[in-house]
Parts: structure tokens; sequence; C-alpha cells
């Protein structure tokens, strides 16, 4: 066993923690690989925390804007609705000025008609006193 050395080769790149292996035993080269399986699986680890931390935040972020969208469209039912009530509402309105324009321009009418008819039985009544003095 003295024959087989560990050579660690310290190479100008940066090789994280990794054995250069030439000559030593199987069992060696079974523990480096072991101990390199367990660095890629403690990397694996902290991938799978990390997209599990990233995958919480976008789950919220999109619960977020899902609960944005329904208050939106909410929101645009709301708008819609009021916007008919006031269609609704301008539409009652300009019937009742039409209606009160109409009965406004029958009153006038109407009185206008009165108004004649007064002048005539006041003219036709002051005629008649002024031809019954005249007989008198």
């Amino acid at each position: 066993m003295e024959s087989q050395q560990i050579t660690l080769i310290q190479p100008k790149r940066a090789i994280p923690h990794t054995l250069v292996l030439e000559h030593v035993s199987p069992a060696t080269r079974l523990l480096e690989k072991r101990r390199q399986m367990f660095e890629v699986q403690e990397a694996l680890e902290q991938q799978k925390i990390e997209f599990n931390r990233k995958e919480e935040v976008f789950k919220r972020r999109e619960e977020g804007l899902k609960k944005k969208d329904l208050e939106l469209q909410e929101s645009l039912i709301r708008f819609s609705k009021f916007l008919q009530e006031n269609d609704a509402k301008r539409m009652h309105a300009l019937k009742k000025a039409m209606d009160e324009r109409k009965t406004r321009e029958e009153k006038e009418r109407e009185i206008e008609q009165l108004v004649s008819c007064c002048l005539v039985c006041y003219v036709t009544s002051g005629l008649s006193t002024i031809v019954a003095a005249a007989y008198m």
C-alpha cells in the first residue's frame, strides 16, 4: 500500500474539491466518487429548495393577479351596470321632458283658444251694449 499514493494536483483552474486519482485503490476511488456524488446531491437539494421557494413566490404572485383580475371584472360589471342605469335615467328624463313640453304646448294652445274666445265674447258683449245704448 505504500507504493500507492493519492496525488493531489492543484491546477491553475478552480476545480471544486476534486481529487485527481491516478494510481489509487478502488476503495479510494469509490470514496471519491461517493464524495462527488454527495456534493452533486447537495447541489441538487439546494436547487430543489431554491426552485420550491421560487415556485411559492410565483404561486403567491399568481394568486394576487387572479384576485386583482377578479376585482377588475367585478368593477367592470358594476361600471357597466352604472352606465345602464344612467342611460335608463337619461332616457326617462328625456321622455319626461318631451311629455312636459307636449303638455305645455297643449295648455298654451288651450289658453290661446280661451283668450280668443274671451275676446270674442267681450267684443260681442261690448257691441251689444253699444247697440243697446244706441237704441235706447
